[in-house]
């Protein structure tokens, strides 16, 4: 690519996340609930986001489907499930954590 008639090969954006809005997150739903099932679908909103993670346990956090109206198939085990999700920003500036306990009989 030319610019100007000066060859560029790209270029990289940096971010003051001081100057971007706080990334946040919601969870619809009770955030206690009791279940036989394998799985559930967690639904929610974020704002000032461009991912939404969810995090069941110690298990590795992944991204939702979505994101100003995200949802989350989440796989449960017996006993009690400690749900964490939360939103990033372009700087990589994190939501407050939401927290959902679901406990699978």
């Amino acid at each position: 690519m030319s610019i100007g008639g000066v060859a560029r090969q790209g270029f990289a954006a940096t971010y003051d996340p001081a100057l971007l809005p706080v990334p946040r997150v919601t969870v619809k739903g009770p955030k206690k609930l009791v279940t036989t099932r394998g799985s559930l679908p967690l639904r929610g909103t974020s704002r000032n986001a461009i991912r939404v993670e969810v995090k069941v346990g110690k298990a590795a956090s992944r991204t939702a489907k979505g994101v100003a109206s995200w949802t989350h198939r989440t796989k449960l085990k017996p006993g009690k499930n400690v749900v964490l999700v939360r939103s990033l920003n372009v700087a990589d500036a994190t939501s407050r954590l939401s927290r959902v306990l679901i406990t699978r009989k």
